[in-house]
């Protein structure tokens, strides 16, 4: 049976490498056969490449000698992958409600907080050309090309084209001119679920492959020139998201969509701070002057960072999908016995918001359960026998489980 499944996977390892690589030219392809079946109506936009994607994430997940194989798509994509403004400001990273007497700061000041923003002409670039880097409602006009402007001959970008949206939508609309048709491709055209995909191949390749391939993509995120991938970017949403959604609830498919991202950038994050990186390079820590200096947590070890942000998520957003993958990430950090003490004692604490609707089927399908359990075992796990591991006391994540 294991040559079985290894045969299989092999099988499809060399189809998908045949019809995908190289990355460049073949996933043109890709795309423009996915705009023709978009235009007559075949595919929603971005259909065929989240497919793909979805397919390639599997194949690493079991397969992990595809890491190394498909690495490169999954940079490419996150190099040439496009969000319209439009699309930012559904998803709300940038203007989700704050709790009362909370106010994010503005565009400017965000700037001046954050160290990855600073050197940036009005344009938005710098001396050293790079993109300028802001909240997402706010950075995306920075990032918008056109697919009709002048850049279509200098860049790929993912994502529909807009115009091609445009024109499959317009018979859809009797009436409401200009500012309907620019609605009704706001709503269409949805990256999101294309951004997300890209995330969780990011976090497979970098999780499940060679310490080389994880090393190459982690120094990829840690200096990416697009936005949504960029290191200090991904660690300012997370940290809006924990500070945002109290008293938030979302009941959409936009909030579902959200969600989505989010739980791309927590596997992300994991895992590009997991044990395994350690034996190559340190792992990256939150800066003093990052614009997270309020938080408890700033300044210590990488796992000691990153655990108490990933508690307050888990505490406070209403997806238990993002809990689930909150959980997973608490999982896989290499935490010191004092941080691992600290984390269960938080986790224990949080366990009142994880109890209403876990017998929702339609919102809970026993994911996070067994999340919550794998994570506080890895966390009694994590402290030696003669240091208190039995102080740590599983009955009440247990019955609750």
């Amino acid at each position: 049976r294991m040559c079985t499944n290894y045969l299989v996977c092999q099988c499809i390892h060399e189809i998908m490498a045949r019809a995908l690589l190289p990355v460049g030219r073949r996933w043109i392809a890709v795309r423009k056969l996915e705009a023709q079946a978009v235009n007559y109506r075949l595919v929603t936009p971005d259909a065929l490449q989240v497919v793909v994607l979805q397919t390639l994430n599997r194949l690493c997940r079991v397969h992990p000698v595809a890491c190394e194989t498909f690495r490169d798509i999954a940079l490419h994509c996150s190099d040439t992958f496009h969000m319209s403004p439009s699309q930012a400001s559904l998803l709300n990273f940038g203007s989700v409600p704050l709790p009362p007497g909370q106010v994010l700061p503005d565009a400017v000041s965000a700037d001046s907080r954050r160290p990855w923003a600073a050197s940036l002409d009005a344009t938005g670039f710098g001396s050293s050309g790079h993109h300028r880097f802001t909240s997402l409602a706010s950075a995306a006009p920075v990032l918008s090309a056109s697919p009709n402007s002048a850049n279509r001959n200098t860049a790929v970008w993912l994502g529909a084209p807009q115009s091609t949206v445009g024109s499959s939508s317009a018979p859809l609309l009797a009436s409401g001119g200009h500012g309907a048709a620019e609605a009704s491709t706001m709503v269409r055209h949805d990256s999101s679920l294309l951004y997300a995909e890209v995330l969780e191949l990011l976090a497979t390749t970098s999780a499940r492959g060679s310490l080389n391939c994880a090393r190459l993509v982690c120094q990829k995120v840690m200096s990416h020139s697009n936005q949504w991938f960029n290191w200090g970017f991904i660690i300012d949403t997370l940290s809006q998201q924990s500070r945002a959604f109290h008293h938030v609830q979302l009941a959409n498919s936009t909030g579902d969509h959200a969600a989505r991202v989010i739980v791309g950038m927590c596997r992300l994050v994991s895992a590009i701070c997991s044990a395994r990186l350690l034996v190559t390079q340190e792992p990256p820590q939150l800066a003093a002057a990052s614009g997270l200096q309020t938080l408890p947590y700033a300044g210590s070890a990488a796992a000691e960072t990153f655990s108490p942000l990933f508690v307050e998520i888990l505490s406070t957003h209403p997806s238990y999908n993002v809990k689930a993958a909150c959980l997973s990430a608490l999982a896989h950090l290499d935490l010191t016995t004092a941080a691992a003490k600290f984390t269960f004692a938080s986790l224990v604490a949080a366990l009142p918001t994880l109890v209403a609707g876990l017998g929702d089927l339609h919102k809970c399908d026993g994911t996070l359960a067994t999340e919550l359990l794998a994570c506080a075992l890895r966390l009694v796990q994590t402290v030696p026998l003669g240091r208190g591991r039995y102080s740590l006391d599983l009955q009440s994540l247990t019955h609750l489980v």
